[in-house]
């Protein structure tokens, strides 16, 4: 995403695009076996966007790898990963906790507590919402097989959702200003590559590629301050919109009226 984002200037270092790629491809090696369903998909769907948007090439390349990588995986590698299509993941009040099902249970408190305190949320900071939760977990509300992870060891430091986590912590009013810095970021983003045609093209497809990837990841984590610092890269997408824009053609100096003799 970073050498794509440069721009022009890495078209003819293709060493350093070369070094870049292999890193990236290292990062989504390393997700693939951590087995980290969520992520993955994410990095997926980023795929896909980033390919149907600049790169048919990358599209049939992506399928390719996709089929490679079913036909490495073991048995059980292979049925773990499924189990993100099965429907007895996600329900909640049957069988053993697995990771989803924790999640699940945390979204069901965090949404209790939004319509618990909808302006103003519960108060800023994860570790006030991550206190609540044990007590919550606690009560005559609680789940067992949460509280039971909890003394375990396998404390929930956040709700592992962006929307859940800000809606908790600071209210629907800041959930709505970050919905409107999310669309503005889209809009600004889209605008550019409507604008753009041909090889000018790619950066943008990479970097809409990546913003969806990040969303889809920041629905199973919370990605805004921890893990990767969703916000930092948010962040800096109008840093790249504004980094490309030309400078003013033909500018010329304000002149001033001079004080006559």
């Amino acid at each position: 995403v970073l050498a794509a984002s440069a721009g022009q200037s890495l078209q003819t270092r293709r060493p350093l695009r070369t070094f870049l790629f292999g890193v990236a491809c290292a990062g989504f090696a390393v997700i693939l076996l951590s087995y980290t369903r969520g992520i993955i998909l994410a990095v997926l769907i980023g795929l896909v966007v980033w390919g149907s948007l600049g790169s048919r090439r990358l599209i049939i390349g992506l399928a390719v790898a996709c089929l490679l990588i079913a036909a490495l995986l073991r048995g059980e590698q292979r049925k773990f990963l499924m189990t993100a299509f099965d429907s007895a993941t996600y329900q909640v009040d049957q069988g053993e906790l697995t990771s989803m099902k924790a999640r699940m249970i945390a979204y069901r408190f965090g949404l209790k507590r939004i319509a618990q305190y909808p302006l103003t949320g519960m108060g800023y900071g994860d570790k006030i919402v991550s206190t609540d939760y044990v007590k919550y977990q606690e009560g005559p509300q609680g789940d067992p097989r949460a509280l039971a992870s909890i003394r375990a060891g396998f404390a929930m430091v956040h709700l592992h959702d962006v929307w859940i986590e800000i809606g908790v912590e600071s209210g629907l009013l800041a959930v709505a200003a970050f919905l409107a810095f999310m669309l503005a970021r889209w809009g600004l983003l889209w605008k550019k590559w409507r604008g753009a045609s041909g090889p000018d093209r790619r950066p943008w497809s990479v970097w809409i590629g990546f913003e969806a990837a990040l969303q889809i990841s920041g629905l199973v984590f919370y990605m805004l301050k921890q893990n990767s610092g969703m916000l930092t890269w948010e962040l800096m997408a109008f840093v790249f919109v504004a980094a490309a824009d030309p400078p003013a053609e033909d500018f010329q100096p304000i002149e001033t009226a001079r004080p006559s003799a």
